[in-house]
Order: structure tokens, then C-alpha cells, then sequence
């Protein structure tokens, strides 16, 4: 009777001990909340206040293109001529895949980046047979300076710095002209561009 009592303790306690532990873990993990501006980092809340908007122009960065390229002809007579050179580029690995729609392909690059593929289409056809676009990776200053009204605002882009175009390439680490359109706010007593409140645009 005492050993079977002795054994229902150790359990009860043992039980006591998992609850204890399950509830400390829960507590860890429910610190990532809504945040009052519609931007959050991490777990962190974003106090961003006093927002409005701004815009204006700014000088951005070519970091990289994504790998998904789509090509239009003018003239569907280059159609069989595009289509040699892509299958050339794939049997060397250049590019991994294409798939070809009449004058329209879709293409997936390999050994080439993006750029290095658009040239070779340049050097072939010329830029005004078809017309290419592809994700392009740019990256705003670190500071932005947007017009408010009649006066300018310097917004810190480190919230909102990266974004994704869809567009003819140029040659990578090459500068870019965008319009930003932006909401801004006061987050540690420094203008910043809010996250997911920001629309970039080629000029």
C-alpha cells in the first residue's frame, strides 16, 4: 500500500515538473506581436510615430538578378534563330532550361547570370528584336532624402532597404534612378522608411 502510494507521488510530481517546464517554454516563445505601425523586426515591436508621406528620387544599387528571365521577340521570324542560340546556351550550361511559346520564351539561367545571358542576346539580335525582363535586386542608400510638401525629409532605409524590380537588366553594381513613394515615421528620435509601406519604381 505504501509503495503503491509512493509511486503515485512520483508521479504526480513528475507531472507537476512537465507542466512547469511546458508553461516556461510558451512563455519564451510569445514575445512576437502586432506591431503599432504595421512593421515588426524579429520579436521586436517597432515604435514608429508621427508617420506621413514623402517621396522623391534616389540613386539605388544593382545587386543581383533572379534567375527566371522572359523574352519577348518583335518578330516572330528570329523565333527559330533565338531558339539555336538558347539551345547552344543549354547544351554548355549557360542557361539550365528554356521554354519556348511561338515568339516568347521563358528562360532559367545557369552558369550565366541574368546580365551575362542579355548581352548574348544583345550581340545576336540587337535591342530592338525582343524585349527581356527579369528580377532585379537593388538596394536604396543608406539615407534617403524625399520631399514633404514644400521641404525634404532624411529617412534612414535600413528597415526598408532591399527591394525587387521586374525589368531589362544592367550590368550588376550599377547605378539605378527609382522613385520611391514611402510612408515615414520617427522611430528613436530618427526618420526611417517604414517596412512594407514603401513602392519603388523604375524612372
Amino acid at each position: 500500500m505504501y509503495s503503491k502510494r509512493k509511486r503515485v507521488l512520483l508521479f504526480l510530481g513528475s507531472l507537476l515538473v512537465a507542466v512547469m517546464f511546458l508553461t516556461g517554454a510558451a512563455g519564451l516563445g510569445s514575445g512576437n506581436s502586432g506591431p503599432s505601425s504595421g512593421s515588426a523586426t524579429g520579436t521586436h515591436q517597432l515604435h514608429i510615430t508621427n508617420t506621413f508621406l514623402a517621396s522623391g528620387i534616389l540613386n539605388a544599387t544593382v545587386y543581383g538578378y533572379g534567375s527566371s528571365i522572359k523574352i519577348a521577340l518583335q518578330n516572330d521570324t528570329y523565333a527559330n534563330k533565338t531558339a539555336a542560340l538558347l539551345s547552344s546556351l543549354e547544351s554548355n550550361g549557360s542557361i539550365a532550361t528554356f521554354t519556348q511559346v511561338s515568339g516568347a520564351f521563358d528562360v532559367y539561367s545557369g552558369k550565366y547570370n541574368t546580365y551575362q545571358i542579355y548581352v548574348d542576346l544583345l550581340k545576336e539580335f540587337g535591342n530592338s528584336s525582343f524585349s527581356f525582363s527579369a528580377p532585379e535586386y537593388i538596394e536604396l542608400p543608406a539615407h534617403a532624402t524625399l520631399g514633404v510638401q514644400n521641404s525634404t525629409v532624411v529617412a534612414n532605409t535600413s528597415l526598408a532597404r532591399n527591394y525587387e524590380l521586374y525589368s531589362s537588366p544592367v550590368a550588376p553594381n550599377s547605378t539605378v534612378q527609382v522613385r520611391v513613394l514611402a510612408l515615414v515615421g520617427r522611430l528613436n528620435n530618427t526618420y526611417v522608411l517604414v517596412p512594407n509601406n514603401v513602392t519603388v519604381t523604375k524612372v
